[in-house]
């Protein structure tokens, strides 16, 4: 069973609502996993050179138990629990 996690953005972020207003200026964001997005943005913010998607799916890959990814770019695979391809 999945659960889903809401933040709004009618009210004024807490400690654990603010990562997800970094993503989207919008009313209000759904999330599956608030602690693999909040993961994910840790990296992001940590690792510039790096997209934040490709921070949400090793944070997907590693909760599902799929690390390491395989990836031809370079900065991505500095990460831990990423390989490049190449």
């Amino acid at each position: 069973m999945q659960r889903r996690c809401r933040w709004s953005s009618n009210r004024k972020p807490n400690s654990e609502q603010s990562a997800p207003h970094l993503l989207w200026p919008v009313g209000q964001l759904s999330f599956e996993d608030r602690a693999v997005v909040t993961e994910a943005l840790d990296i992001f913010r940590r690792r510039k050179a790096v997209e934040f998607s490709d921070c949400l799916m090793l944070q997907i890959a590693r909760k599902a138990g799929h690390a390491p990814m395989a990836t031809f770019d370079r900065d991505f695979a500095k990460l831990e629990g990423v390989e490049r391809l190449g």
